[in-house]
This record gives C-alpha cells, structure tokens and sequence, in this order.
C-alpha cells in the first residue's frame, strides 16, 4: 500500500548527479505530477525537462529527504535543503517563489486573451494615478524605460499609435485635460523646429468663420496685454513711460532716457 505523507523530496539524475528539490504535503502524489509533466514535455521547469529529454526517463529517480507531518514547517524545511544542496535544477532559490520561472505559451496566451479589451474603472485609474504622483525614477530605470521603448518594433509600434488614437477619436477631451495641459507649458518657450511646424501650415489660411467678426474690448484688452508684455514692446513700453513722466514734470530731475 501506497503511504501518503508531506516532506521534502528530491529528483536526481543519475547521469550527472545533478538535483531538483521540493516539498509537497503529498509527496507520493507530488511525484506522479511531476512524472505527468515530465513525460507529455510540459513540465514547468525548462531546465528538468531538457535534461529528461536528454536523458530518459530511466535516468531519473524520486527520494524523500524528510518526512514533514505539520505542513506549516515544509516552506522552512525546503529552503534549509535548498541552502545547503544548492540543486542545479532549481531556478528559484526561494522556497514557495516562482520568480524567474518562465510561464507556459499557453498561459500566456489564457492571460493575454483575458487582458485584451479589458477596461480599468475610472477609480482603479484615478488610484493608480494617485500612487505613481511624486514617484521619482532613478537615473538606472529611466535608462531601461527608454531602452524599452527603442525596442518596440515599428509594427508594433503603429498598432499601439492606432488603439490610442481609435480610443480618443471623436472624444473632445475634459476641460481639467486642457487645462492640465495649458499649465504644463505655461512659460515654456517652444523651439524653433516646433514653432515653424506650428506655424507653417497656418500661413495663408484664410478664415471666414472669423470674417465680420468684432472683438470685445475685454478681448482687445487681453491681446494689448499680451502684445505689450513680449519684447520689444517690453522696452518700448517703458521708454514711453518714460517720456511721459518727463512731459508731466518737465522741470524736476528725471533719470536718463537710457542709463
């Protein structure tokens, strides 16, 4: 009769001595998941499955390290074994980890097929703007963030360019958008490059939404105002004041026209 028990087992290869350690609350039934994988080359573990492919099922056998009874003590028992033997076939040092091992294609593609068309809520949004404010990147990641991006290919690049702009076609953005965005270039002076592409396909366009059209004074205030505070006007501005503090107060002593 077949017993059943928890603990740490480990697979040896017999051809090279080289080990994989684990621990399972079912060690019996453990191994015949294993042996499942293993022989339909789809084990998880790229590196066991190459080496059974390599050298055979007949080159391999399944050992009990330690009978373990409390399941709670197995994570601990399995990292001691894997600190100790060092097995080669284990690509996580970390006992109960699954970092670094690689995902089947199949489920990724499970993974994908679920992601895809997903819509996140305007709260799992909002939040997720909420924890990336004030998160300052070091020089190291904005290195591998622009790495990353060099390396999208120009395909895939275009599909992205497309879901983006599919996503906001006919969408006028908010008016916090606009806003956001006319305060994250206020005061920055545009390059010359930028202005001529801004500038270059507006000359000679004609308007007649705009014809017959009578500004307020509110409006003409504005652009006076906005005209006056560009240089030269700046320096003109001021010179004229100048000049009229002289015509008021012809006889008292005024600083020069040009210091």
């Amino acid at each position: 009769m077949i017993e059943h028990f928890g603990g740490i087992y480990a697979i040896t290869n017999t051809a090279n001595g080289r080990q994989y350690v684990g621990s399972a609350v079912d060690t019996h039934q453990r191994w015949l998941t294993h042996l499942s994988g293993l022989r339909r080359d789809k084990h998880p573990n790229p590196k066991l499955q190459a080496a059974w492919r390599k050298y055979g099922e007949v080159a391999f056998t399944f050992t009990v390290l330690e009978r373990v009874d409390d399941p709670t003590n197995l994570l601990e028992r399995e990292q001691h074994y894997l600190d100790t033997m060092r097995p080669y076939y284990n690509i996580c040092r970390t006992a109960g980890n699954k970092l670094g091992v690689p995902l089947p294609a199949d489920a990724v593609e499970k993974m994908r097929a679920g992601l895809t068309g997903q819509k996140r809520s305007i709260e799992t949004r909002q939040r997720q703007s909420q924890s990336l404010k004030g998160l300052k990147r070091t020089a190291e990641q904005r290195a591998n963030m622009c790495a990353g991006q060099a390396s999208i290919a120009p395909e895939t690049r275009a599909r992205m360019n497309a879901a983006v702009s599919a996503a906001h076609k006919g969408k006028p953005p908010s008016s916090a958008c606009i806003e956001a965005s006319r305060q994250a270039h206020l005061g920055k002076p545009r390059p010359a490059d930028v202005r001529e592409k801004i500038g270059a396909p507006q000359r000679g366009r004609k308007r007649p939404d705009l014809a017959g059209r009578v500004r307020t004074p509110e409006h003409c205030a504005k652009l006076s105002a906005s005209l006056k505070a560009r240089a030269p006007w700046a320096a003109i501005n001021a010179y004229s004041e100048k000049c009229a503090k002289r015509r008021q107060n012809p006889s008292t002593e005024q600083p020069p026209l040009f210091p």
